[in-house]
């Protein structure tokens, strides 16, 4: 039987989004198991402001510059907030997610454990592989090519989904767990009635990843035969991808508190 972990840390660079909302479930399920929590984060322009009122008391926060231009201020506070967590109370496990703190920490992770003769149990979640993008063949073939080396160091690959994990285990050469995203129990709690027309809805940021294009397209094909049909995309984010769904009338509602959202 395992021992139990008493202390887990959490990196991210991406403190939006879903790397958010998923950061928010994880310490709020082990700070509910009395799990001692570190959250090392940065900020994006989408992070909210009041970061603190969104985690349980009990997790410590430490929060670093943001990853801008050459990335030195991101790299030298990481550095310097993961050696001082191992000297003063090292984690059981050390979680990186997104790709930039899931690059540097487990190098910065690999090389601090070789100073301490330590070894460092590492988790690593990218969120979303930037590689995976066929639109951009040059910058994934370099983003591949850094998942490749970083992938030499030992640490456990966790992909979001299967696709996501099969992905992960090729480029690191190694097997990759696989730990879906929650969905809120509240969110079956909610009283469901007929709509008076169909709607179909889209939660998420509005970037990329998230190809709102084709949700843009899928709502004009679907009112060519349904055209009282409602496509609605709760988020914010690209004020060029808002501008190409609202054109196409889908509705923009912008964040919404989770009980609107729901």
């Amino acid at each position: 039987m395992q021992a139990t972990i008493e202390h887990v840390a959490h990196v991210t660079e991406c403190l939006a989004g879903g790397t958010l909302t998923v950061l928010r479930q994880m310490t709020a399920e082990l700070a509910r198991s009395h799990v001692r929590q570190t959250l090392i984060f940065s900020r994006r322009p989408d992070s909210p402001r009041d970061v603190a009122a969104l985690f349980p008391d009990a997790v410590r926060l430490i929060e670093v510059r943001p990853a801008r231009g050459t990335h030195i201020d991101f790299i030298g506070d990481l550095v310097r907030a993961l050696r001082t967590l191992l000297a003063a109370d090292p984690p059981g496990i050390v979680h990186l997610h997104s790709s930039k703190a899931g690059f540097v920490g487990r190098l910065v992770l690999r090389a601090l454990d070789a100073r301490n003769g330590a070894r460092t149990r590492i988790l690593y979640s990218p969120h979303g592989l930037a590689f995976l993008n066929p639109q951009r063949p040059w910058s994934s073939l370099a983003y591949w090519l850094l998942e490749r080396f970083a992938g030499l160091v030992d640490s456990q690959p966790v992909g979001c989904g299967a696709s996501e994990a099969r992905a992960l285990a090729t480029v690191n050469r190694r097997p990759a767990l696989i730990l879906e995203n929650a969905v809120d129990p509240a969110f079956f709690e909610v009283d469901q009635r007929d709509p008076e027309r169909p709607v179909v809805v889209s939660v998420g940021r509005l970037c990329e990843q998230k190809a709102p294009e084709i949700f843009a397209e899928l709502s004009v094909r679907v009112r060519l035969d349904a055209e009282n049909a409602r496509f609605v995309w709760v988020g914010d984010g690209d004020p060029e991808r808002e501008a190409m769904l609202r054109a196409v009338g889908v509705e923009v509602t912008g964040w919404l508190p989770q009980e609107q959202v729901r």
